[in-house]
C-alpha cells in the first residue's frame, strides 16, 4: 500500500528505494559505531531517535536489508516493470533473518549429537587389590596448568588448539582471531588485542565472549577469564598449511551434514534463507 501511494503521487520509485537504503545506512552506523556523531549528519540525522530504532535489529539483518535494496535499485534502472521489482524487494526485506541465529542453532544441535553420542561400555577388568595408604587420594584430578614457555609468552601449541575448535564450531568467527595477537593464555586467563575498534566491538559481545571462554575451557580444561584490549596488535601467525589442510579435510566431510541441519530448521521453522 506505501509503494502504491508513493507511485500514485508522482514521486520516484527510484529515489525513494535509495532513500531507504540511506536510513538503514544510518541504522548500521549508531549501532556499530561508538562515535555515530562523526560519520553522520546531526542536522539531518536524530541520533536519539535512530539508536531506538537500532535497537531493534541484529546488524545481520540491516546488512541484509541493505544489500536486498540495493540489488533492487540496479535491477530498477533496468527493468521496464520498476514498481514490481521494488515491491518484490520490500516483500523481501520481511524475510531477513540474522546469520547468527542460524550459526548458534547449528553449534547448539552439533553439542548435543556429541552429548548423545552412544559411548562404548568398557570390558570390566578383575579388581586389583591396592595396599591402603595413610592418605587420602584426591577423588579428582584437576586439570593440568596450561604450559608456559620460560619468557613468560603463551603456548603456540595451545593457541593451535584452541583455533582448531574455533574452525570446527564456528567457522566465521576465525576471521575475528586472523586480526588479534595474543598477549596472554594461561589458566587464569586468555588476552587478546585488536588493532581495530570495530573487530573489538564485535568480538566484546556477551555471545561472543562466552564462545571463546568455551573453546578455551574445552581444550585446556580450565575455566578463564577473557580480557580484550584495542592497540597496535601484531596478528599472531594462523595454523600452518598442513593443519589447514586437515581442517579443510573435517570441514569438507562435515558440510553435507550442516547443510542437512538448515533443512531440517527450515522445514520445521519455515522460512527461506536470504543469501
Amino acid at each position: 500500500a506505501l509503494v502504491q501511494e508513493v507511485a500514485n503521487q508522482g514521486k520516484d520509485l527510484g529515489l525513494f528505494c535509495r532513500s531507504m537504503m540511506e536510513y538503514l545506512r544510518n541504522l548500521l552506523m549508531v549501532k556499530v559505531s561508538r562515535n555515530p556523531e562523526k560519520l553522520l549528519n546531526t542536522h539531518t540525522c536524530d541520533l536519539s531517535v535512530l539508536k531506538k530504532q537500532a535497537e531493534g535489529f541484529h546488524t545481520d539483518e540491516l546488512q541484509q536489508m541493505f544489500t536486498i535494496l540495493s540489488r533492487a535499485e540496479t535491477e530498477m534502472k533496468r527493468s521496464s516493470l520498476g514498481q514490481m521489482v521494488f515491491e518484490m524487494a520490500i516483500l523481501r526485506l520481511t524475510e531477513t533473518r540474522p546469520f547468527k541465529n542460524i550459526d548458534d542453532l547449528i553449534y547448539k544441535i552439533n553439542q548435543a549429537e556429541s552429548e548423545f553420542q552412544p559411548v562404548q561400555s568398557a570390558i570390566p577388568k578383575p579388581a586389583v587389590p591396592v595396599p591402603k595408604s595413610n592418605s587420602d587420594a584426591p577423588s579428582a584430578k584437576a586439570a593440568p596448568p596450561l604450559a608456559q614457555p620460560d619468557n613468560g609468552s603463551f603456548d603456540s601449541t595451545t593457541w593451535t588448539r584452541i583455533r582448531q575448535e574455533v574452525s570446527r564450531k564456528r567457522p566465521a568467527f576465525e576471521h575475528y582471531l586472523d586480526k588479534c595477537q595474543v598477549l596472554a593464555l594461561n589458566e587464569n586467563e586468555i588476552k587478546l588485542m585488536f588493532s581495530d575498534s570495530f573487530t573489538l566491538e564485535m568480538v566484546e559481545s556477551p555471545e561472543n565472549v562466552k564462545f571463546i571462554k568455551d573453546m578455551v575451557q574445552s581444550v585446556s580444561g580450565h575455566d578463564v577469564q577473557v580480557v580484550l584490549k584495542l592497540g597496535e596488535a601484531k596478528p599472531t601467525p594462523s595454523l600452518n598449511t598442513q593443519e589447514k589442510k586437515k581442517l579443510n579435510d573435517e570441514n569438507q566431510g562435515r558440510q553435507k551434514t550442516e547443510s542437512e541441519i538448515i533443512q531440517d530448521a527450515l522445514d520445521i521453522f519455515g522460512g527461506t534463507v536470504v543469501k
